[in-house]
């Protein structure tokens, strides 16, 4: 195959991919490597897609941290950490948060206090140990989410 075809088929790909999800430049480049396209190949895939504003790793943090403080709210660590499992780097991830306030305290009292009204009826410890799981599981320090169960009445 030509260089011009291997291009075309790679742009598709990348396209195909983005259609499923935004993804980052790592993301991109990793899964156009696993098909065998080139290192030239990828280079002018990813430069196509910036300069179309279809990859943007900053755009991308933003979204990982608004999907982080939806509904399931994750702590600030738990946030940066699905950001680099996605393939940002340290100085993206950075600029992102600086742009958005991630307060960990309210967060976590927010994602209680949306939990606690689906609890009436459930006796208090009950609440309380479901509750504190639940902030472990979703990156909060232990000792903010004993805290803020030990406000729950």
């Amino acid at each position: 195959m030509s260089h011009i075809e291997d291009l075309a088929k790679a742009k598709k790909y990348a396209f195909s991919l983005l259609k499923i999800r935004p993804r980052s430049e790592k993301e991109i480049r990793s899964r156009l490597s696993g098909k065998n396209y080139s290192d030239s190949i990828c280079d002018s895939v990813l430069e196509h897609l910036k300069n179309g504003r279809y990859v943007d790793d900053l755009g991308f943090a933003k979204l990982l941290i608004e999907k982080g403080l939806g509904p399931n709210t994750k702590s600030k660590e738990a946030i940066a950490k699905d950001m680099l499992d996605h393939g940002l780097d340290e100085g993206t991830i950075e600029k992102a948060f600086e742009k958005e306030n991630v307060n960990d305290r309210a967060n976590a009292k927010r994602l209680v206090n949306d939990r606690l009204d689906g609890m009436k009826g459930v006796p208090v410890m009950k609440v309380k140990a479901r509750l504190y799981a639940l902030l472990l599981r979703n990156g909060f320090e232990a000792e903010l989410a004993e805290e803020i169960i030990n406000d729950i009445q």
